[in-house]
């Protein structure tokens, strides 16, 4: 079954809903400047009412980046910097890759430190992540095949694309942000929900047979 992680999360509301409706994991944004970051706010904050069986990620650039009220917090980070030895970082940890061709993916893919899973993001020239971009779903088919590790794949997935995206690449999981937003950083739960019912749709042709 593929993993489904809800990020960019502002709300509470918004964490509590996406559990409910089937998130496995939970994002919280430690990236100064960008609209979704919650860097000053407290975990007890956004986290009441969520389920504890939603992973709780922080993304940030670095692992050191991730404030220390959270640190207690979170089960997971999801990195765009490599975690070299001795750095603190959460029992688990994604390495994030930007995805702007075949070099940049082999060479996210081939970096040392530690990496529990692999995030494929689009590349944009705005930032990192929630830019609502996709890139060659083939680059992520074959990181799927060749990594080593569960690849989740993140870029401008949607309600509406998600589905043929599970099934083309076959990803361990997805991540999606701005695809189930009204406006940054507030979440539409019906969009949520069609997010996921998506997924399982996919889910459910793949386990029937290929294509």
């Amino acid at each position: 079954m593929t993993r489904i992680k809800v990020c960019g999360i502002t709300r509470a509301e918004d964490a509590a809903m996406a559990s409910y409706a089937g998130a496995d994991a939970l994002g919280f944004i430690f990236v100064a400047g960008t609209p979704r970051c919650v860097a000053d706010r407290r975990p007890e904050e956004l986290l009441r009412g969520a389920l504890p069986c939603a992973l709780r990620v922080g993304v940030a650039r670095r692992a050191e980046d991730v404030p220390p009220a959270w640190r207690g917090a979170l089960d997971a980070v999801q990195v765009y910097e490599a975690v070299p030895e001795g750095v603190w970082a959460p029992p688990r940890v994604f390495r994030a890759i930007r995805v702007k061709d075949g070099e940049s993916l082999a060479a996210g893919l081939s970096e040392p430190g530690r990496r529990d899973a692999f995030v494929l993001d689009a590349y944009s020239e705005s930032g990192l992540g929630g830019s609502g971009v996709t890139f060659d779903w083939e680059l992520a088919a074959e990181a799927v095949r060749i990594a080593g590790a569960p690849v989740l794949l993140a870029g401008g997935l949607t309600p509406v694309n998600v589905e043929d995206a599970v099934r083309r690449v076959r990803p361990y999981g997805v991540d999606v942000s701005s695809g189930v937003e009204e406006c940054k950083g507030v979440k539409s739960a019906a969009a949520v929900r069609d997010f996921i019912a998506a997924v399982r749709r996919a889910d459910g042709l793949c386990a029937s047979g290929p294509g």
